[in-house]
């Protein structure tokens, strides 16, 4: 039984995402790690790459805006996040 609870225990262990650690840049080329949702919410856009984390629903958030904001820029508009 022991041996079950353990397997059950690595496996669920393994399912876990940790949320996407950002390294973004502002305009005057400052650099910080955020959140997708912090990054989202600042005017740090300038996303540079993924420093840790495995959050699909992140990424997946991530993705989804910059094709917003690629829509945006199609339509000669202003990405507005």
């Amino acid at each position: 039984m022991r041996d079950i609870l353990t397997r059950l225990e690595l496996l669920e262990a393994s399912r876990r995402q940790d949320p996407l650690i950002l390294l973004c840049v502002d305009g005057a080329g400052n650099q910080k790690n955020m959140t997708v949702s912090e990054m989202l919410q600042s005017d740090y856009f300038g996303f540079a790459r993924v420093a840790s984390g495995s959050s699909l629903k992140d990424l997946d958030t991530l993705l989804r805006a910059f094709h917003d904001k690629a829509i945006q820029a199609t339509k000669g508009g202003v990405y507005d996040g």
